[in-house]
């Protein structure tokens, strides 16, 4: 029988050391390497949402000043009405209105609305909530003094509105700007 030296294993033993450590190591640099991919590709998911979050609530802001200036307009308009009638006639009673005018105001409040409820920021929706309430004032009011008084109300609301949409907005584009620098 062949006698067993140091020699003769020491090799061995070195190579299947080596072995057994160099797939260790690949398998850590394999770990490490998938856990990063998984990162980047949260991260990249991540940026997507902040990003389709942030187009939609602007596009959503931009509708909103849009509908609100329609509401505004139609409000407008039809108080405009209600005074020619009171001035030629001397009694503040109710016009009835066109159906182009009816719809208008229909459908700028129902828009605005509906585009207040989907924005992320309580005073905005405060301000939504005013000016709906101020724009009803200001077509149902008894009085043609009640209904001036909500029509100059309105205005300021309406002001205000689109200064904090505004402001808004330019946070919007300034986060925007900080995540790509």
């Amino acid at each position: 029988m062949p006698e067993i030296t140091t020699s003769s294993w020491f090799p061995v033993l070195t190579l299947l050391l080596g072995y057994a450590t160099k797939s260790l190591t690949d398998w850590l640099e394999h770990r490490r390497n998938t856990r990063r991919e998984r990162e980047a590709r949260e991260a990249v998911r991540r940026d997507q949402r902040f990003e389709r979050r942030t187009s939609f609530q602007r596009q959503t802001l931009l509708d909103l000043q849009e509908a609100s200036m329609q509401l505004a307009r139609s409000v407008g308009a039809i108080h405009h009405q209600d005074k020619m009638a009171y001035r030629s006639t001397g009694k503040w009673s109710k016009q009835l209105l066109g159906d182009e005018l009816n719809e208008g105001n229909r459908l700028a409040q129902a828009r605005t609305g509906l585009l207040g409820a989907r924005v992320r920021d309580d005073t905005i929706r405060e301000l939504i909530d005013k000016l709906k309430t101020y724009s009803a004032e200001v077509i149902y009011s008894p009085t043609p003094e009640d209904s001036e008084r909500a029509e100059r109300s309105m205005t300021v609301v309406f002001d205000e509105l689109n200064q904090r949409i505004g402001e808004v907005l330019r946070k919007l584009d300034d986060a925007e700007q900080m995540d790509f620098s």
